[in-house]
């Protein structure tokens, strides 16, 4: 997939948003300080954006540079030469962000917009739709599914692309695993089991009540010192079709690969649901070089198992079987902490939304929403995460 250029804005007039003020953190009230528990201490924070008289506006920390923008901007004009000292090479794609996030405003015909209605102004759309790889097509049907739900709201778009691809359960999966206890048989989990006895030497797994995890937590026995929880923060997704024979073969080849490497955690989906949702077995890297490594052996012992395929994770080959996913940190979430692949999809959502709320007709959400996540460094031909996102808030 090829994505949206930026277009050449050089001459292009822009402004700051009128509606918008600018404040210290200290002199707002109480009452909107209060939203900020966690800025006085953020590094890149200087001021607020806050909204003068527009509901449809959001309160925004910014940097110092930004509030310099934001008032050399106050008068319409091209942009100064003196920003390219501020921001460097990135100087379009940042305005182009800002335009796109309602901080500036873009000449339009006499007038000036911002948002989802200045996307044709900024780029070229010249997305290919065709797909080379699973998960890329994968995610971008996902997307497309929930840009055609009419009147869905926030949490129903989350939730829709966040569990595409997962396989309706039927009396016929429910027979095929009608309980925990059916998916520890599969899996070679049974006293007297030749895999068993391997298994053991190695790692201590946890039955946990499905209502309260739906996994089967798997830990090393040989703890690593230097590993921590909070250092977990690589997944590698291994996604074989749920078939008995092929889940007990790569959960087999992974566990040993996995006890080799002295990987600390992984898990696997315990029940039916568990089983059918394309992220059915997850393992934890402190680093990018590990996961790797364990995708390459693993698929040395899998490679040729029909993949299932987890959307908005980055493929380690084009059959979806193993792909890699990164948390993001708390400070990129409003709610807490969060996966890789929900803080991608709420970002879509907002996206979808935003072109919905403004009726940008000139673009089609869908593609907008994708070429949105261009301007914070994502390809979506690979959803790699990009390091820059998960190094500053």
């Amino acid at each position: 997939m090829q994505a949206g250029s930026l277009k050449n804005i050089e001459l292009t007039v822009f402004r700051s948003n009128p509606n918008y003020g600018v404040a210290m953190l200290e002199q707002l009230p109480p009452q909107i300080k209060q939203l900020f528990p966690h800025l006085e201490n953020e590094q890149n924070h200087y001021a607020i954006l806050y909204p003068l008289n527009s509901f449809q506006l959001d309160l925004k920390s910014i940097c110092k540079n930004t509030e310099l923008l934001f008032y050399s901007l106050q008068q319409p004009s091209i942009l100064p030469s003196s920003l390219k000292l501020m921001f460097g090479d990135n100087l379009p794609e940042s305005i182009a962000k800002m335009v796109l996030d309602g901080i500036l405003e873009i000449q339009n015909n006499g007038s000036f917009i911002s948002g989802t209605a200045a996307y044709p102004l900024l780029y070229e759309s010249i997305f290919e739709e065709e797909m080379d790889s699973l998960i890329p097509r994968l995610s971008i049907d996902a997307l497309k599914y929930a840009d055609s739900l009419e009147g869905a709201d926030y949490n129903t778009l989350i939730s829709r692309m966040y569990f595409y691809n997962r396989i309706p359960n039927s009396p016929e999966w429910k027979k095929i695993y009608p309980s925990s206890d059916s998916v520890l048989k599969t899996l070679g989990l049974e006293e007297g089991e030749s895999f068993q006895s391997r298994f053991d030497q190695k790692w201590s797994y946890h039955k946990q009540k499905p209502i309260q995890s739906g996994w089967l937590s798997f830990s090393a026995k040989k703890k690593q010192a230097s590993q921590t929880k909070n250092q977990s923060k690589f997944k590698l997704y291994i996604s074989p079709f749920p078939e008995p024979r092929l889940i007990q073969e790569v959960f087999q080849a992974t566990t040993d690969v996995l006890g080799d490497m002295d990987v600390q955690n992984f898990k696997i989906g315990q029940d039916v649901i568990g089983l059918l949702r394309p992220d059915k077995m997850v393992a934890y890297f402190s680093n990018f070089e590990d996961c790797e490594e364990a995708a390459l052996r693993i698929r040395q012992k899998i490679n040729g198992t029909p993949a299932h395929g987890v959307p908005f994770t980055a493929d380690f080959s084009n059959d979806g079987l193993l792909s890699w996913g990164m948390d993001p940190p708390t400070n990129t979430l409003q709610w807490g902490r969060s996966s890789w692949r929900l803080w991608i999809v709420s970002q879509l959502a907002t996206s979808l939304l935003e072109t919905k709320l403004y009726r940008a007709t000139n673009v089609k959400p869908w593609k907008y929403a994708l070429e949105r996540l261009q301007t914070i460094g994502i390809d979506p031909s690979t959803w790699v995460p990009p390091h820059h996102l998960f190094t500053s808030t």
